[in-house]
């Protein structure tokens, strides 16, 4: 994966194209874009980064690539008129020939959802309602050529997305909320390793060790069930300390290849690998080396 995320003016498009195209031919699946409409000062200025609206980075990702898929990690769901997003979501679908997985998140900056005139205590029956509406949208039993008709409503979307009966919708966060959202009707949940401070920051709940990680996934199949569904139906996508390690050159390929070996054991099915993207030529040399010394010792196609 991907973290568009990047320092100012680290990125222009020509820039974007080249190394997507990189990462693409490297043999990695899927290029995630992260979502920040309008966030604080104090933020940014901590350590934030700038962002790109993620539906329109996406559309041009699809552009300049064929085969790699595009992904929110995450979209945060109550920001937005749920209509919009439903129009913003079928359109990526479209214009990437079905290549879109949608990673949906509550949020947590309070002067955020201030900015955007979104009622933060209410973030998460917004959430909720939001996704009902979502869902009814792409799956409406009315379907024409034209597109699909929203139930109750007089509104047609169309062009219905590619993939049916929609993206794939990964439930972020680490609450017990989220892991039972996923459970009940996500095609996989996608927790972030993370220590009491950053649970802090989040606002949400700490997996800080891969032990913890393994504790939540056991829980995650044992919430499928209750939902009465088969716990393979459901995703797990492993966000750990280890992350980052592809843009380091200590990084021990070994030890990295028997993590990710331990990380599958507990249930995960995909995992995230993070770059720095400071400036391109390191970018295409970090995401070199990761596919030289990672996914081409555990026998992945490139």
């Amino acid at each position: 994966m991907l973290d568009a995320g990047c320092r100012p003016g680290a990125f222009s498009a020509r820039r974007l194209a080249r190394i997507a195209r990189r990462i693409e031919e490297a043999g990695y699946d899927a290029i995630a874009v992260n979502d920040h409409l309008a966030p604080s000062r104090k933020w940014y200025e901590a350590g934030g980064h700038d962002a790109y609206e993620p539906f329109g980075l996406m559309a041009y990702l699809a552009a300049v690539t064929e085969r790699v898929r595009l992904m929110t990690f995450a979209v945060v769901v109550p920001h937005r008129n749920p209509f919009a997003l439903a129009k913003s979501v079928a359109t990526t679908d479209a214009l990437s020939d079905g290549r879109l997985d949608l990673g949906v998140a509550v949020g947590y900056l309070r002067s955020e959802f201030l900015a955007l005139g979104a009622d933060f205590d209410e973030r998460n029956e917004l959430f909720d309602e939001a996704l009902a509406v979502l869902r009814g949208a792409w799956t409406a039993s009315s379907v024409s050529a034209r597109g699909r008709h929203f139930d109750g409503l007089d509104q047609v979307l169309a062009p219905a997305p590619v993939q049916l009966p929609h993206p794939p919708l990964w439930i972020a966060g680490n609450s017990a909320r989220a892991r039972r959202r996923a459970a009940a009707w996500g095609q996989g949940w996608a927790p972030l390793s993370i220590d009491d401070l950053g649970a802090r920051t989040i606002r949400s709940v700490s997996i800080p060790t891969v032990d913890d990680l393994r504790r939540a996934a056991r829980t995650l199949r044992a919430d499928t069930v209750v939902a009465g569904r088969d716990p393979a139906e459901v995703g797990l996508w492993a966000t750990t300390s280890d992350s980052a390690a592809a843009g380091r050159d200590e990084l021990d390929p070994g030890a990295h290849l028997d993590h990710l070996v331990e990380l599958a054991e507990l249930g995960a099915s995909h995992f995230t690998t993070t770059f720095h993207l400071d400036d391109t030529d390191g970018a295409e040399r970090a995401v070199d080396t990761y596919a030289e010394r990672v996914l081409a010792a555990a026998g992945l196609p490139r």
